[in-house]
């Protein structure tokens, strides 16, 4: 999903990537860690350039909806 994430960011779409689920993928090593990067990143020098993070995925969503946003679940 690699060139869609990016055609959509292209087009100012923002997408936010969860430092829980991160943190629960470097332990299950389907992420690397700082040490296991070759730059030194760890996870973030794993995501797509413009890719940003939230805290956490679910009071994200909460505190999007208190500013008008919608949930829609695909």
């Amino acid at each position: 999903f690699q060139g869609q994430v990016e055609e959509l960011i292209g087009q100012g779409v923002r997408f936010l990537f969860c430092q829980n689920t991160t943190r629960g993928m470097v332990s299950r090593g389907n992420l690397p860690t700082v040490l296991e990067s070759v730059f030194g990143g760890g996870a973030t020098e794993a995501l797509i350039e413009g890719v940003g993070y939230v805290t956490a995925g679910v009071t994200a969503i909460s505190d999007f909806q208190s500013k008008g946003y919608r949930y829609v679940q695909p």
